[in-house]
């Protein structure tokens, strides 16, 4: 790279031009490494835990939305894990973004104590992906970032028909309004 490419402290504008890195840029990727792998372990607890919410339900509604939480988590899984294999990492080593007992259920808990667990794991659990989905962008990681997206978009659409199916006791998906 030529000196007149540089800007004042001596770093390229422009990273894509070339395999040059910069500090900041690596720092950013071993970052997102990190969270990727707390990603992993958050959304294995999180279907641990749906599991456990599946069981302790009352209302049949309820259950089955606990049943498609499970399935989405173990989706947001499968896709952390594949960008991770993208990246050639491991999900191995990492803390959850829940401290342990978290999501551990209180004895006789009804099915609101159920709902606002699972929607606050929920939140969290979103909350932590998104800030990886911007970080994925900083890093040009734009399948990680698109990946992480639809995890987030799938537990959120989960987390609505959770609260759906205690409040109006079914588990019908937001419905779409047409003008004419």
């Amino acid at each position: 790279m030529r000196t007149s490419e540089l800007n004042l402290s001596g770093s390229s504008p422009r990273p894509w031009l070339g395999p040059w890195r910069s500090n900041e840029h690596i720092s950013a990727r071993s970052t997102l490494l990190a969270g990727l792998r707390e990603a992993h372990a958050s959304n294995q607890a999180l279907v641990q835990g749906s599991a456990a919410w599946h069981r302790a339900g009352r209302a049949e509604s309820l259950r089955e939305e606990f049943l498609l939480l499970r399935r989405e988590a173990e989706e947001a899984l499968r896709r952390v894990e594949y960008v991770l294999a993208g990246l050639g990492r491991s999900a191995r080593g990492a803390r959850c973004w829940l401290r342990q007992g978290d999501l551990a259920l209180a004895p006789g808990a009804d099915d609101a104590s159920l709902v606002a667990l699972s929607t606050w794991a929920i939140g969290r659990i979103s909350a932590g992906t998104l800030r990886l989905q911007h970080l994925a962008h900083e890093c040009e990681e734009y399948q990680a970032a698109r990946l992480l997206q639809m995890s987030v978009d799938g537990q959120l659409l989960s987390a609505r028909r959770i609260a759906a199916a205690v409040r109006g006791g079914g588990a019908a998906a937001p419905a779409l309004v047409r003008e004419a």
